[in-house]
């Protein structure tokens, strides 16, 4: 992962999962399947590198 001025943040593990969406302000959703097989939508928020 870089950031825009070309700084090297650091690598996803390889079983990291894609989100299905992106949103404003450093949103992502994630479809997940729950311990009953139910899928549900997780939002979660990238936090900008220090």
């Amino acid at each position: 992962m870089l950031t825009t001025d070309g700084r090297y943040l650091g690598s996803y593990p390889g079983d990291t999962a894609m989100p299905a969406a992106f949103g404003p302000g450093g949103l992502l959703a994630f479809v997940e399947r729950d311990g009953l097989g139910v899928n549900m939508v997780v939002v979660k928020r990238v936090a900008a590198a220090p």
